[in-house]
C-alpha cells in the first residue's frame, strides 16, 4: 500500500492487520516529514516511507502495481490535478482508494455552523488551561475560526460521487479499471458520519 498523502496513512495499517492483512505500508507526500516518519518505522517494520517529494500525480515506476491510497486529502486537488492523480494510477496499473470525509452537502456546513459555538465549550471542559490557549480559544478565538473555516470550505471543495464518477471516466478513457463509488455510513444521505470513497482495480494485471 502506497499512501500518497501521508496525513492519515500511518491509520491504515493498523486496521488492515486488525482484519488479518498481510500488507506493508509506504508513506510518501509531495512534502515528506521523514522525522516523524522514522519513528513510526522504527516500532513497526511494516511501515517504510520515501524521504523526498512524491507527487501523487507522477509516481515513480518504484511503486506501480502497488495499491494507492488518499484519505481525507482529495479536495485539496483542483480537477485537472484531480483527474491528473487517477489517471497516473491507471497509467501504471495501480489500483487506488480515495476516502474522503469532507462532503459538498447543507447538512455538513450546518454541522460545523452549530459545532462552532460548541468549541467553546469543549475546549472549557476537556482543555488544561495556559495563557495562550485562553488567548487563541476566547480573546482572539483563532483555534475555533480555524475549525469552522477548514470544515466549511472543505465542503464547499469537495467532489460528488457523480463528479468523481466523471473524472474517472475522464482518466479511463478505454475503461481499464472497474471503478466503483458509494458512501459508507449509517444514514443514506452526505453527513458528516459518512465516509464517501472511491475505488478503481485494474481489470487485468500487468507485471511491473
Amino acid at each position: 500500500v502506497v499512501s500518497t498523502q501521508s496525513t492519515w496513512g500511518p491509520a491504515v495499517l493498523p486496521e488492515l492487520e486488525r482484519k488479518g492483512s498481510k500488507v506493508s505500508v509506504v508513506l510518501s507526500d509531495l512534502h515528506p516529514m521523514p522525522e516523524q516518519w522514522r519513528q513510526l518505522a522504527a516500532k513497526n517494520p511494516k511501515f517504510s516511507f520515501v524521504n523526498v517529494p512524491l507527487d501523487a500525480m507522477n509516481v515513480t515506476s518504484e511503486y506501480h502495481n502497488a495499491l494507492r491510497t488518499m484519505l481525507s486529502a482529495f479536495h485539496h486537488f483542483d480537477k485537472q490535478q484531480a483527474i491528473g492523480i487517477l489517471s497516473d494510477a491507471v497509467k501504471s496499473n495501480s489500483p487506488i482508494l480515495i476516502i474522503e470525509g469532507a462532503q459538498r452537502s447543507i447538512l455538513w456546513i450546518l454541522f460545523f455552523v452549530i459545532s462552532f459555538p460548541l468549541c467553546f465549550f469543549w475546549a472549557f471542559v476537556t482543555l488544561r488551561w495556559t495563557p495562550g490557549r485562553l488567548l487563541l480559544f476566547y480573546l482572539v478565538p483563532a483555534i475555533p475560526l480555524m475549525f469552522y473555516w477548514d470544515g466549511v470550505t472543505s465542503a464547499l471543495r469537495a467532489y460528488s460521487i457523480k463528479d468523481m464518477q466523471s473524472m474517472c471516466q475522464l482518466a479511463d478513457p478505454r475503461s481499464s479499471f472497474n471503478w466503483s463509488h458509494g458512501s459508507v455510513g449509517s444514514f443514506p444521505f452526505p453527513t458528516p458520519f459518512n465516509l464517501q470513497y472511491t475505488l478503481g482495480v485494474p481489470k487485468r494485471n500487468v507485471p511491473a
